[in-house]
């Protein structure tokens, strides 16, 4: 059972005033339906060539559409952070990134690391923390 607040409107002796009241509803389980999740991608984006940076770059972007094949929301926190960061006048880019990267995924439900380094560690460590679902394979997630 979980209490839920209920806002009305009732009239007594001719006033109209708002009452808040809490009643308990039975959350119902259908095995069947299936529940989608907004799922964080990470793996490495910092690489020694430009190439292998835009390939470490794609596999997170092609990992991102996969999950969305199968009906999930994808979220890339450097996706976010690279338009800003580029064009922001920081000292320390990487801090710059992983502070927008992680702000972005704090919300998601889970994380599906495809890769390590530096910063998907990181992200990796809040999940964990956060005792939410850390994946390390696309087949894991239904």
């Amino acid at each position: 059972m979980l209490s839920v607040p209920l806002f009305a409107k009732r009239i007594e002796r001719g006033k109209l005033t708002k009452a808040l009241a809490c009643v308990k509803v039975r959350i119902l389980t259908i095995p069947f339906i299936t529940f989608f999740m907004i799922i964080a991608v990470a793996g490495p984006y910092p690489a020694e060539t430009e190439e292998q940076r835009q390939k470490n770059f794609d596999a997170m972007n092609a990992t991102a559409a996969r999950l969305i094949e199968k009906g999930h929301t994808p979220i890339i926190g450097v996706n976010a952070a690279l338009p800003v960061v580029e064009r922001a006048n920081v000292e320390d880019k990487y801090e710059a990134i992983m502070q927008i990267s992680m702000a972005v995924i704090a919300n998601c439900d889970a994380i599906l690391v495809i890769g390590s380094s530096k910063g998907a560690d990181r992200e990796r460590d809040y999940f964990i923390s956060q005792n939410k679902p850390v994946y390390y394979s696309i087949d894991e997630i239904e």
